[in-house]
């Protein structure tokens, strides 16, 4: 887990140290490298310190001294993905990755390029390619990897060669064969590359309509996107790289998955997954699809476009590019007691934080305990929708800033043994179908000591067009109302009436005529904010905890939105999303609002409201709600 970013090596590993309450005579005599260079974060994996430069953007990793640790660096070299392919299109390949766990460096300054991902494309030409990343190493020698291939749109159907290769393209009629592109990522320089080729496109005779195939990924098997088969689904997405090279475990490099066809019977899938939960999944068969983006800084490609039968929208742009170096700089003798998640050290307490589910085994017990955890936040309502309410917060640290709700709760001493983690999920946003829409709850985490530490996923937000719906109840309770409708709640487990400990606020009102301002999502430190006839409430506050040694705010509502022509949103803090404004004359297409923070709790916001009964599948997507997050603390 990173720590923090730092500058001065031999002055910060000392602090750290002295910190951690570390003895550092216990310690290997010397230091490792000193250098600059990108963002810098110091993390322990197991009983060894490293230092990880990682470099989202061009810059120069400049090492001043050589350390007694030596002068071997461990390097991951990413470019940037390929775009998705347009109606029924192929995904965007990944970027093709490079890898050395031992490149020897001397002091010097050695460039870094980092590679854009290609734009999805919005025609029936071929998306653009990525773009190559670079890293100079000595001798000096220029270690490239490859930009991703693009995903074929469904004419002319070959996805593009790349890093990773692109998806072949779908046509309906019958027979049609997208080619996908080949993988093309070379070794060099003593480095690995990992590559895969795209899957193959193809039309379904019976319905007629097409499927894009899925774009290749740098999974160390060299398995390729997925091929469209008959009858079938679109390709999903290769997976990608697995690496904890930055002290988070993340797959770089996944591929895109295949656009899908609004024509494909009931049971075949619209649109294909992204690897690895990484790369952008293709659009949904709904008006206005467009392929989802590849997330940036991994390389992953972009999802393809579905065809509608109406507008449809691009493909989604790949993921930019990334560079991660990194080298060990010191060596621990405080041991932990237990394992799980991702362990740290600060003050003389080992932190255990965990950010999905798994489970937490003590091994040299017993051990007391201080936690804290936070629910999956609710996604936001659609159509002039509510925010989506914050994950129920629960902890036994003492209370941070954010109101009188909730209150800290005792420690636990735990014995030997092993206890399951749940890390709640957010609620998924709603798709434009139907029009109106209460948003989704998010799911309860939960720690399960002998005395269990449950808190609830946040309400969805609800709505105020049409006939006005409610938000769901839960940890804190989605935003919206409407005359005579009830406020949802907070301290209720999702979606019901049924009481839950004190841990979260009810969500925001509105007494306004329909189509107007939305209430916000409560937040874990207060209620959400009432919306206006021009304006959608604000989410509530989260609250701020230091149990990883610094103060983060977490757990706060989503934004409430607003029916056209207003563009005055809810706005959100503490990890929630915001809504998103109406622009454009009509007919608008809404955009999509934003998410709540991953392993916050924070709630999603509401989507904005257009007259969808003039311009059917015009409101804007809403927001999905944050996952939660456990977090165990105990002296070391």
């Amino acid at each position: 887990m990173a720590l923090r970013s730092l500058n001065n090596p031999i002055a910060s590993f000392i602090d750290y140290l002295a910190k951690t309450g570390t003895d550092a005579s216990q310690l290997p005599s010397g230091e490792g490298l000193t250098a600059t260079g990108g963002i810098i974060s110091d993390y322990t994996d197991g009983s060894t310190v490293y230092r990880a430069h990682i470099f989202t953007s061009s810059g120069t990793f400049d090492i001043s001294s050589i350390g007694s640790f030596g002068d071997n660096v461990e390097c991951l070299v990413v470019a940037g993905g390929g775009g998705g392919g347009y109606s029924q299109g192929g995904g965007g390949g990944a970027g093709g990755l490079m890898y050395n766990p031992s490149q020897s460096f001397a002091v010097g300054s050695y460039p870094i390029v980092i590679g854009a991902g290609g734009n999805g494309s919005g025609s029936a030409t071929i998306s653009p390619s990525g773009s190559n990343t670079t890293l100079t190493i000595p001798g000096p020698t220029t270690i490239t990897a490859t930009g991703g291939g693009a995903g074929a749109p469904s004419v002319p159907g070959a996805g593009g060669a790349g890093g990773s290769g692109g998806g072949g393209g779908g046509y309906y009629p019958s027979p049609f064969t997208g080619p996908p592109g080949p993988g093309t990522q070379a070794p060099s320089g003593g480095f690995t590359a990992y590559k895969s080729d795209g899957g193959v496109g193809r039309s379904q005779p019976a319905g007629a309509y097409g499927l894009g195939g899925g774009g290749g990924g740098a999974n160390p098997t060299g398995t390729p996107g997925s091929s469209v088969v008959i009858p079938g689904n679109a390709g999903d997405g290769a997976a990608g790289y697995p690496s904890s090279i930055s002290g988070i475990s993340t797959h770089y490099a996944a591929g895109g998955g295949g656009g899908g066809d609004n024509r494909a019977p009931a049971g075949v899938n619209s649109f294909g997954v992204g690897g690895s939960s990484i790369g952008g999944p293709g659009g949904s068969a709904t008006p206005s699809a467009k392929g989802n983006d590849g997330v940036y800084s991994t390389g992953s490609g972009g999802g393809g476009s579905s065809y509608t039968g109406g507008p449809t929208g691009p493909g989604g742009a790949g993921g930019s590019g990334i560079v991660v170096v990194r080298y060990q700089i010191g060596q621990l003798t405080a041991i932990a007691k237990a394992t799980g998640g991702a362990i740290s050290y600060y003050n003389g307490m080992t932190i255990h934080t965990f950010t999905s589910s798994s489970s937490f085994q003590v091994t040299s017990g017993p051990i007391t305990c201080n936690w804290l955890v936070i629910g999956g936040g609710g996604s936001g309502g659609i159509g002039a929708g509510g925010g989506g309410g914050a994950g129920g917060y629960r902890t036994s640290m003492p209370e941070g800033p954010g109101g009188p709700s909730p209150t800290s709760e005792p420690t636990q001493t735990i014995a030997n043994g092993t206890y399951a983690i749940t890390v709640g999920a957010g609620g998924v946003g709603s798709t434009r179908a139907p029009a109106l829409a209460v948003g989704t709850a998010g799911g309860f985490s939960n720690i399960a000591f002998p005395s269990a530490i449950r808190s609830e996923g946040g309400g969805g937000g609800g709505y105020t067009g049409g006939s006005a719906q409610v938000g769901q109840n839960g940890g804190s309770g989605g935003g919206g109302n409407y005359p005579s409708l009830a406020v949802a709640v907070g301290n209720r487990v999702a979606g019901t009436t049924t009481p839950a400990p004190n841990q979260g606020y009810p969500g925001g009102t509105t007494a306004e005529p329909a189509n107007y301002g939305t209430g916000g999502g409560g937040g874990a430190g207060g209620q959400g904010g009432a919306g206006t006839p021009t304006a959608g409430g604000p989410g509530g506050v989260g609250k701020t905890s230091t149990i990883t040694g610094s103060p983060v705010a977490r757990a706060g509502g989503g934004g409430g939105a607003v029916y056209l022509p207003s563009t005055s949103v809810g706005t959100a803090s503490a990890g929630g999303g915001y809504a998103a404004p109406n622009s454009g004359p009509a007919p608008r297409s809404g955009p999509t609002s934003i998410m709540g923070v991953e392993n916050t709790g924070g709630g999603g916001g509401g989507s904005t409201r257009n007259d969808s009964a003039t311009y059917p599948g015009s409101d804007g997507l809403a927001g999905n709600g944050g996952s939660g997050i456990v977090i165990i603390a105990y002296p070391s």
